[in-house]
């Protein structure tokens, strides 16, 4: 079955900074037919078992559900993800994006492909807002994965370089990337975090002004494919998406992290699509695996990765895109903090 990708544009106006018309923000979104085995309700009653398997014997409820999210999310605070970054190309679509070094920026290929210039927000909680802290700049520069399928959305990473170096702050820093000892690790069963300024609901067609946030599971490939099929391969990672907890329009290329026993924050997917019959459905969510393009990054950003986990400092030496309207637009700060 060919799964062919519904590109919708939604419409939202957002607030007016410093007196000006903001700009007017639509999503391009990439979502897929939604072909599950199960019913929307009986969906959400088996995701609420983070380890459930087809035919397995059913088990308790997790007793710790997250109790945040994007859609109608929890808000974050200051400096709370600071490695997440806001992404504006071509001065007319918005994505999310990760910090993995002092001068690159991860995001999906959806939301780089085709894009010659690039508004890059860092440090910042809220959209076209600035902020003590944040710094904002213009980049040219961008790798797109040269197999990028924008069909079945294979592929669906790429990488955008900025001008200089940022420095780390408190309210800037870089996520770090998996070890190459993690590329056949599946993760299921544990908690994600998932950030963005995505849409909070199916019946808002606007971002959210302020960064928003939400635990989910990670669940097995043969579970998500259950929704969505034969595109599910070894290059994404899902989560859950019960109790109407998900990413939405405006969340694509934002980070999936995963918390370690050292207490550091490990990023592992990258959004990449969700459902096309609607965010709130309870059906599972899509990511870029992040581990298995570890060489990848490497190769085109000179980034070091290999059988160790590198610290921030060792690192920085790292649903859906948003068409805007004439307006206003972030203006490059030239690395000086606002």
């Amino acid at each position: 079955m060919k799964f062919i990708i519904a590109a919708l544009l939604w419409t939202a106006v957002a607030q007016n900074v410093e007196g000006k018309s903001a700009p007017v923000l639509k999503p391009r979104t990439p979502l897929m037919p939604v072909n599950p085995r199960y019913s929307p309700q009986e969906q959400d009653s088996l995701l609420r078992l983070p380890l459930y398997a087809p035919g397995g014997s059913h088990q308790e409820e997790s007793a710790n559900l997250p109790d945040a999210r994007i859609i109608n999310g929890a808000a974050a605070s200051v400096g709370q993800f600071p490695w997440q970054v806001q992404l504006i190309m071509d001065q007319s679509e918005f994505c999310g994006g990760s910090l993995i070094s002092s001068n690159w920026v991860l995001t999906a290929a959806h939301c780089a492909n085709g894009a010659s210039s690039f508004v890059v927000t860092l440090g910042g909680t809220y959209v076209n807002s600035r902020q003590q802290g944040s710094v904002t700049v213009e980049s040219r520069s961008s790798v797109v994965n040269q197999a990028f399928d924008p069909d079945q959305l294979v592929n669906d990473v790429a990488l955008v370089q900025l001008p200089y170096s940022i420095p780390s702050s408190g309210y800037i820093d870089t996520i770090r990337l998996p070890s190459y000892s993690e590329s056949t690790e599946s993760f299921v069963g544990q908690n994600a975090v998932i950030s963005g300024w995505g849409r909070t609901s199916d019946d808002n067609n606007g971002l959210s002004s302020v960064l928003e946030y939400v635990s989910q599971t990670v669940i097995s490939n043969e579970q998500c494919a259950q929704t969505y099929g034969a595109v599910i391969d070894q290059g994404k990672i899902c989560v859950t998406g019960y109790n109407e907890q998900s990413t939405c329009n405006g969340d694509s290329g934002g980070p999936l992290v995963l918390q370690d026993s050292d207490g550091l924050y490990t990023q592992v997917g990258i959004v990449s699509f969700g459902p096309q019959a609607g965010c709130t459905l309870g059906y599972p969510t899509a990511y870029t695996r992040v581990s298995q393009y570890l060489q990848w990054i490497s190769t085109y950003s000179g980034i070091r990765v290999g059988g160790f986990k590198p610290s921030p400092e060792q690192v920085s030496c790292f649903f859906y895109p948003l068409r805007i309207a004439q307006g206003q637009i972030p203006h490059p700060t030239d690395n000086k903090e606002l």
